[in-house]
């Protein structure tokens, strides 16, 4: 059986969800973007933050939301007669919605925020308030499906993978369950 990187031979979905959202952070961090990312993981629970430039709140594709993409994609066609292009981009992202029985996402603008609440996968509130944000960024947090997975997140196994982040990645703060994390020389 293959071993992955944490050292673990089973599949762990909420240690990959946390995973998944914290390299899209981490992109952020290596585009110079964002300096810290967040993580926060108890049981199916998580909640993974940065400081990047956030979501655009704003953008569309052919009229269609791009958030939409993003979260939505395989609700393809949406519903609609003509759909807008496949975004392969946004594929990620909507299968890990689809993983999650709630997945909540905060776009920070300087002076506005974005609330989404996703159900089962499903879009249950959309909402833009007039506000000013110290900083920018997203926050992606959420519970695993239960029934896709009754065993909660491995801190152990997700806190070596974070210090492996962190050890090649030395200039960025990374927090998990409100510790900042440090990398050891020669591996975590």
């Amino acid at each position: 059986m293959h071993t992955n990187a944490v050292g673990s031979t089973e599949l762990s979905i909420c240690l990959r969800v946390v995973q998944t959202l914290v390299l899209y952070a981490l992109c952020e961090h290596q585009l110079g973007h964002a300096t810290r990312i967040s993580v926060s993981a108890q049981g199916r629970d998580f909640s993974v933050a940065d400081n990047g430039r956030g979501h655009a709140i704003a953008r569309t594709v052919q009229d269609a939301p791009y958030l939409d993409f993003i979260y939505e994609h395989l609700a393809f066609p949406y519903c609609r007669e003509a759909s807008p292009p496949v975004q392969l981009q946004g594929l990620g992202m909507s299968l890990l919605n689809q993983l999650c029985s709630v997945l909540e996402v905060t776009v920070r603008k300087p002076t506005a925020t974005l609330r989404i609440r996703f159900e089962d996968g499903v879009r249950v509130s959309h909402t833009v308030t007039d506000e000013a944000n110290a900083e920018p960024g997203n926050t992606v947090s959420g519970t695993v499906n239960s029934t896709l997975t009754p065993e909660p997140l491995d801190r152990s196994a997700l806190s070596g993978w974070l210090l492996a982040v962190q050890q090649v990645n030395p200039e960025l703060k990374l927090t998990l369950n409100a510790r900042q994390l440090r990398g050891v020389a020669g591996g975590a």
